[in-house]
């Protein structure tokens, strides 16, 4: 069985052309823009820990969050939400 950082690191490899940006941000708008939150949750948290400590840590976290508030909202879990 595979590590979630190796699952991410596959998934993330499914995502082409993304120029500059790192595959798993360019991830995470993907799989957000299609509805897909735990998946845009996961792939840009496998970043941001890379990244931990660095000037883009809280603005990956900020997104990271966003993912996870659809999350709540599509299983009706509107407490968390909030």
């Amino acid at each position: 069985m595979s590590t979630k950082k190796e699952r991410m690191r596959l998934f993330a490899e499914t995502f082409i052309d993304c120029g500059k940006w790192d595959p798993r941000y360019w991830g995470y708008f993907q799989t957000f823009n299609e509805g897909r939150f735990y998946e845009a949750h996961d792939v840009l948290e496998d970043l941001r820990l890379e990244r931990r400590g660095t000037h883009l840590d809280n603005f990956y976290k900020s997104l990271i969050q966003l993912a996870g508030i659809f999350v709540h909202i599509e299983k009706r879990r509107h407490r968390p939400a909030l």
